[in-house]
């Protein structure tokens, strides 16, 4: 599948877009707030969000090629005392890994209604054109959302779990791998590059 994946992007013409100096990981699956149960004023889960595991790895990897990080949630129905708790949580991750510079938090509740609302928050933050921009989540509507404006998109999909309803360049077990997406983009980035200058 991956040389298929090789092939379908260096057909598109990866090396009109330049190598991909400043992408952008969003949505890593480093913790998953759920929007407020009905009538409560505090968001349900954990305390606090807990990096998964090879999650800190990764971060540190992709902040130390200089690449700008955004950390979202699931997009929800937040008030503003449950979007200020999500806010609490993405600093205690932040902590949490002091070795890695995220460029962007999004945790305010006009961010969180949508998936458009999220995607849009941050590529509104990062300043970044979302075709320099790789997605990665396991959530439809950030996949869908980021497919529409044009991010490349990956999604975490555990083994046995069911496929999703939108389609991704690429589709990897665990976070990890992020890493070898990122790789195979800059690899066909470099040889294009090399490719038309010679």
């Amino acid at each position: 599948r991956a040389k298929t994946e090789h092939a379908e992007v260096a057909h598109k013409g990866d090396a009109a877009m330049g190598h991909l100096e400043a992408r952008a990981a969003v949505t890593l699956g480093l913790g998953k707030p759920k929007p407020p149960a009905e009538g409560s004023a505090a968001a349900a889960g954990p305390s606090r969000w807990m990096a998964t595991t090879g999650t800190g790895s990764l971060l540190s990897f992709l902040s130390s090629r200089s690449m700008h990080i955004a950390l979202v949630p699931i997009p929800g129905d937040f008030d503003i005392a449950s979007s200020n708790e999500i806010g609490k949580k993405m600093n205690s991750l932040v902590k949490q890994l002091p070795k890695v510079e995220f460029s962007t938090l999004v945790y305010k509740p006009s961010s969180l209604k949508s998936a458009e609302a999220v995607i849009d928050a941050a590529i509104l933050d990062l300043d970044i054109s979302p075709e320099l921009t790789l997605l990665v989540s396991d959530q439809d509507s950030l996949l869908r959302r980021g497919k529409d404006v044009g991010m490349h998109t990956c999604r975490v999909r555990k083994p046995n779990a069911r496929r999703g309803d939108v389609s991704a360049q690429y589709t990897i077990e665990d976070v990890q791998s992020v890493h070898d997406v990122v790789n195979e983009i800059n690899g066909i980035s470099y040889k294009a590059v090399l490719n038309t200058a010679n």
